[in-house]
């Protein structure tokens, strides 16, 4: 049995790199730049009071409402039950936020904001679809995106936030009650945790 070493909960890192849901709407910061992502919140200060959508942010910061459950976007129907989700940099300067899908009954998977270097939408799509309650997941540093079913029999889907590629089981992962993956990238290895009241801590090489 391998031991697992504390220190690499630093790797965890890459699990927050995403921005959240916040009662059915997907929220964004204001354009950013790359590197100033990468910081802390912590580092920042105190948090502020709420602002208008009821968000507590570091001075310097503000929230906007970008999606609705619902709505259609782009050709896209914003999914329900938004969950896990992460940014990743695009060629232009833009990024593209993905989010999972917590609903059952293979109604859940994963969509797709598009924005430019100005901070505008300019696309929405799906990259994974028919899939059960995923929920959270994980950044790769290869730039995909691990959506993770929380079912009894739920599987690891490795997606392209861009679109491009058709997302991909990897049975390699187990199959349980998943939550979160971390990427430990100087031992190739990867950190998957398990939704259960004694949920495991399982490491893939």
């Amino acid at each position: 049995m391998n031991t697992f070493n504390p220190h690499r909960r630093k790797l965890l890192q890459y699990s927050f790199m995403g921005l959240g849901a916040f009662l059915g709407n997907a929220l964004l910061p204001s354009p950013l730049k790359a590197a100033s992502l990468s910081l802390s919140l912590a580092a920042r200060g105190e948090l502020l009071p709420p602002d208008q959508n009821g968000v507590r942010l570091p001075a310097g910061f503000t929230s906007r409402i970008v999606a609705r459950s619902g709505q259609p976007l782009f050709g896209y129907t914003w999914h329900a039950a938004p969950d896990g989700g992460a940014v990743f940099a695009t060629p232009d300067g833009g990024w593209i936020y993905v989010s999972n899908s917590e609903l059952g009954n293979q109604a859940g998977g994963v969509g797709a904001l598009r924005f430019n270097v100005q901070g505008e939408i300019i696309g929405a799509y799906s990259i994974l679809n028919q899939t059960n309650r995923n929920c959270a997941g994980g950044r790769t540093p290869w730039q995909t995106w691990l959506s993770c079913e929380e079912t009894d029999k739920g599987r690891v889907w490795e997606c392209d936030p861009f679109g491009r590629k058709t997302a991909q089981v990897r049975s390699a992962l187990g199959v349980f009650r998943h939550e979160a993956v971390a990427v430990d990238t100087r031992n190739m290895q990867l950190y998957l945790t398990e939704d259960q009241p004694d949920g495991c801590l399982y490491r893939y090489t």
